[in-house]
């Protein structure tokens, strides 16, 4: 049986004052550890943070002033 919990790095716990570059990367580096292997996360868990991930680089790109943040995909171990 998978055992899920939320990540670490929720949007609601960043300080307002970051910008949206540095609450990307503010993101980015508490999901790091989910691209690493034996990471503990099945497949299409990392798949999905994967994708994530992928999403905030891009707002990370972006010129948006207010970029609509993904949902981070919760964690399930194998």
């Amino acid at each position: 049986m998978a055992n899920y919990k939320n990540i670490t790095a929720t949007l609601d716990a960043i300080d307002n004052k970051l910008d949206i570059k540095g609450t990307a990367n503010l993101i980015l580096k508490e999901t790091d550890w989910t691209q690493i292997p034996n990471n503990g996360l099945t497949d299409s868990c990392q798949a999905l943070f994967t994708a994530y991930r992928s999403s905030i680089r891009d707002i990370r790109q972006s010129d948006s002033a207010s970029p609509t943040w993904p949902d981070a995909p919760t964690e399930e171990w194998s």
